[in-house]
């Protein structure tokens, strides 16, 4: 399938990383765009879904974003919603090493379940420059021991969320219908 060919697409997208990385006001900045003033713990699973639509190409993709509680307790839990999932978020928070360093596990625990998943790290709370522990080379290093992509964003920026999801949605459309790299800076400019 080209990328000329119409098509919608169904993606089971999981959210992993510790609790209070921003998980869950990255998701509820992108399909709601409405950000709640108080932090709010995520206690087992949150679900919700968006569309995102690509002209150029003819596609839609719909998300069923799953926000997985980052608690200890949860792990079993969160190991039976891996199932079926098509990408993921691995999110750490700048500001906290903690976070950072449990990646590795994050990464572990999500493809001994789903050994092909399509998986992004994301560095979270950019705008939070002057605490910011975990450097950008950091996050780089990091995602290509894994093998996966790095963004960074901050989940209070609209612009930069959406670019997080785009970036994933374009992946996974390289991936499933075997795009290359050249047709999409071709059809978007963008650069990966």
């Amino acid at each position: 399938m080209s990328l000329e060919k119409k098509g919608n697409c169904w993606m089971k997208l999981i959210l992993g990383g510790d609790s209070a990385v921003g998980k869950t006001t990255l998701v509820e900045n992108f399909v709601y765009r409405d950000l709640g003033e108080q932090y709010k713990s995520t206690i087992g699973i949150n679900i919700m879904s968006k569309k995102m639509d690509f002209p150029q190409w003819n596609s839609k993709i719909e998300f069923a974003i799953y926000d997985l509680g980052g608690q200890e307790i949860y792990k079993e839990v969160r190991r039976k919603y891996y199932l079926g999932a098509s990408a993921g978020f691995l999110v750490y928070d700048v500001t906290n090493p903690k976070s950072f360093a449990n990646i590795r596990e994050w990464y572990r625990e999500i493809i001994s379940i789903e050994p092909n998943i399509l998986l992004v790290l994301v560095a979270n709370k950019i705008d939070l420059e002057k605490d910011r522990k975990i450097s950008t080379q950091q996050g780089d290093a990091l995602a290509q021991e894994l093998g996966v992509q790095y963004i960074e964003t901050s989940a209070l920026n609209r612009d930069i969320v959406d670019e997080a999801f785009s970036t994933l949605a374009v992946l996974y459309i390289m991936r499933k219908t075997k795009v290359t790299q050249d047709e999409v800076k071709i059809k978007t400019g963008w650069v990966y």
